[in-house]
């Protein structure tokens, strides 16, 4: 695991397209649901879909804080280091 250095300035990417592949990523390689993934972050049920939302069609549409981006990220990185080692 590399060091944790967030950094919202550089890195934020608040595109629900951007929220959504990461989310797909995650589910992809653990078979986690969207609101198992909810859980384990400690959101609200639905958080991560009004995250994902279109922005210009759908009021729900919340734009994602960095804290949960930088969250994703790292998990899938944890998920490829483990996933590395046991090769």
């Amino acid at each position: 695991m590399d060091n944790l250095k967030p950094n919202a300035k550089e890195f934020y990417n608040p595109s629900p397209e951007y929220i959504s592949g990461l989310i797909a990523i995650i589910q992809n390689k653990t078979g986690f649901s969207l609101a198992k993934i909810d859980y384990m972050l400690g959101l609200s049920r639905g958080t991560l879909r009004n995250y994902m939302r279109d922005p210009h069609t759908d009021e729900r549409y919340r734009p994602h804080p960095y804290t949960v981006q930088f969250t994703l990220e790292e998990l899938i990185k944890n998920l490829q280091a483990a996933k590395d080692k046991s090769k």
